[in-house]
């Protein structure tokens, strides 16, 4: 893939009369030595967050984080709401990478801006707030991680209502709470719940996640009957959603690519460490 990189502006020889000074544009090469210039246009913001985006799926995180910080110096200026969609990318980058002390700052700088400019109350500052809950969670702080669950938990079923997707999510997530703190009955009261609207909802993923979690739950818990029965489910889940997507793989057309820019980073459904 070829980086993008905000072009400069160089001075070219002057001609031998010294009469004139010329000057071209041209676009630095990533490999260069001379570090990228921050975008100064809507369109550069847009299409230094892309690559970012790109780079972030292919797992090339610090290319990502350095092409969401060049958008990051528009949007900050002209576009708040896209800046806090580019923080929370970033938080996720840093996240992903295991630098969880380094991912924090950057969710708690996008809920800030996505509370001014959208409220403590949609489901975006909640995805947010979810996912900096889930670093919480790998770095042991399960209070801290706890009180944002509960806080993104209560925000979806608002906002989305209680058999949504998302609301199984924040279930899942909050139960791994209970589980890591040993409260195996809180944890399987939330698993039950996410189990049961990933099932209505039909989100094999979703679906195969909960039910892994049960397993892993059942494990810990001395009960190796519920832990297979459970594993086995996963497994099956796991196998009709390879089929579904071998299917689609030969009937289907080429997906269309979305809109820009989407608002919002993905929701992180955690699993057992």
């Amino acid at each position: 893939m070829t980086n993008f990189v905000a072009p400069m502006r160089i001075p070219f020889l002057p001609s031998l009369l010294g009469l004139t000074v010329l000057w071209w544009t041209i676009a630095i090469s990533p490999l260069g030595a001379e570090e990228p210039l921050p975008a100064t246009t809507a369109e550069q913001a847009d299409r230094y967050y892309q690559q970012g985006k790109a780079l972030q799926g292919e797992r090339h995180y610090a290319e990502a984080i350095e092409a969401f910080q060049q958008a990051l110096a528009y949007d900050k200026a002209h576009r708040p709401e896209d800046a806090a969609a580019g923080l929370h990318n970033i938080g996720d980058c840093y996240r992903d990478r295991q630098q969880f002390q380094q991912a924090i700052p950057f969710y708690e700088q996008s809920l800030e801006l996505k509370k001014q400019q959208l409220g403590g109350e949609s489901g975006s500052y909640a995805t947010t707030l979810n996912n900096l809950a889930g670093v919480y969670r790998k770095l042991g702080q399960y209070a801290e991680a706890k009180a944002r669950y509960e806080r993104a938990l209560a925000i979806w079923e608002k906002v989305y209502g209680p058999e949504h997707g998302q609301v199984a999510i924040g279930l899942n997530n909050l139960a791994l709470v209970y589980d890591n703190l040993g409260q195996y009955a809180e944890a399987k009261v939330r698993y039950e719940r996410a189990l049961a609207i990933a099932l209505r909802a039909r989100q094999p993923s979703l679906l195969w996640t909960v039910q892994g979690n049960l397993r892993h739950l059942y494990t810990k818990q001395d009960n190796p009957a519920t832990a297979i029965f459970y594993g086995k489910q996963a497994v099956n889940t796991l196998q009709m959603q390879r089929g579904a997507l071998q299917q689609l793989g030969v009937t289907s057309r080429p997906i269309p690519s979305p809109p820009s820019r989407p608002k919002s980073g993905e929701t992180v459904l955690d699993v057992p460490r």
